[in-house]
Order: C-alpha cells, then structure tokens, then sequence
C-alpha cells in the first residue's frame, strides 16, 4: 500500500492560496483569482479548506472559465437567503437555472421565493429516497449537456448518524452508502473533470466539488 500511496502522491501538485483572513475582501479576491487560474491550467482539481465563505469565489471563477457550466450542490440548507453564498452567487450573474440543489432539508420562505424565481433545481430528501437511481441518472444527463460540471459537498447533506461532527446538522439526511453511490457513479464518469473539496467539519475544515467539462445543455428539469 505504501508504493501506491506514493505513485498517487507523485501524480498531484499541492498549491496553497494565501490569504490574509483580516482582509475578507483580499481573501476572496485572491481565491477568485488564483481559482481562475488552475481552472485555466488544469481539467483536474480538487479544493480542500474553507467554510462557505469560500464556496462564492470559486464558483464564480469556474462560471468565468467555464460559462454555463452545471453547479451541483449537496446541501442541507439551501443558501438562498439574505447574501448567503448561492444568493450572490446568482446575483453576480450565474445562471440560476444550472443550478440543482441536493437533500435540502431546511429551506425558508423567502429561499423558496428566490429559488423559484431563478429557476434553480431542487431535488428533496422524499424525492432521493423513492429514487436514487434515477435522480443520479438525471444529474449526469445534465452533466453529459453540460458545458462543465461543478459539485459541493457539505457532509451536513449527510445524516447526523453517520456524520454528527459537521456544523449545522439537520435530521433525516443521506445515508453514508447513499453519498457513496452518487460519488462512485460519478467517479465512473469518463469526460475531463476538475476537483474541488469542501467539508465543513467541527474539528477541522474542508469541502467537496467536482466539476466536469463537456458540451453545453439548455435543460433544466426541476424535481
């Protein structure tokens, strides 16, 4: 095991963006712009730190780069409200209707107002649990459309029972087997792709997207 780790670890360069956490407005502009950049440089990427302060300025690099492309998040909250980060997101000019929202289980009225505005896609827990399989096969359809693929994981899509040391837990969420089925069948998925990792943990901080580039799609299929 130890000569593969290192075959792996020998196939990944490690950069680190530094910021000075005194200076929000810096920090952000400096995670847009160096976020820019290795979507530029690179079809394969992965993102690791950061709460979602830091989810709005990697977006909007990958909407710069990749304009169009297919924003998947899998979320207990919806982050529609106020200037939570999808709101400013969508605000700032990303299209709403390239949005899906995955397992939101906590979503307010005023989040439900914006969202259906926007044309954002919002697949629920009841949805999930009847079909897995099929919500799966739709989000890699839009994919496949896509003209790049974006995914954001906050392990509080995950159920407390099988994940009860994130922040903000909210009952009733995806089973560990249940997030592992959407990333195997997503990791089966044969088109260039970049990475992004976001996991907001009690203990430490970090998170996951990935993000896949293909051809353009106009479909927008709400659940």
């Amino acid at each position: 095991m130890k000569n593969v780790r290192n075959v792996i670890l020998d196939k990944i360069n490690f950069e680190e963006i530094h910021v000075n956490l005194n200076d929000l407005k810096e920090a952000n502009y400096l995670i847009y712009e160096n976020s820019k950049e290795i979507f530029e440089m690179s079809d394969k990427v992965f993102f690791v730190g950061g709460d979602n302060s830091i989810c709005f300025s990697i977006a909007r690099a990958f909407d710069k780069i990749l304009s169009e492309g297919l924003l998947v998040v899998f979320d207990a909250h919806a982050n529609c409200s106020n200037d939570e980060w999808i709101k400013s997101l969508v605000e700032n000019g990303f299209n709403g209707r390239n949005i899906i929202l995955i397992g939101c289980r906590n979503i307010g009225n005023d989040e439900i107002e914006f969202i259906k505005k926007e044309g954002i896609t919002v697949i629920r827990m009841e949805v999930l649990e009847n079909d897995i399989e099929g919500v799966c096969d739709i989000i890699m359809e839009r994919a496949i459309g896509s003209k790049g693929f974006y995914l954001n994981l906050n392990l509080n899509v995950v159920d407390p029972a099988f994940a009860p040391g994130v922040c903000d837990l909210e009952p009733e969420g995806l089973s560990s087997n249940e997030l592992f089925y959407f990333f195997n069948r997503i990791c089966d998925y044969k088109y260039h792709h970049i990475y992004q990792c976001h996991l907001r943990l009690i203990a430490s901080i970090g998170a996951s997207y990935l993000t896949y580039r293909t051809s353009k799609s106009d479909d927008n299929s709400v659940l």
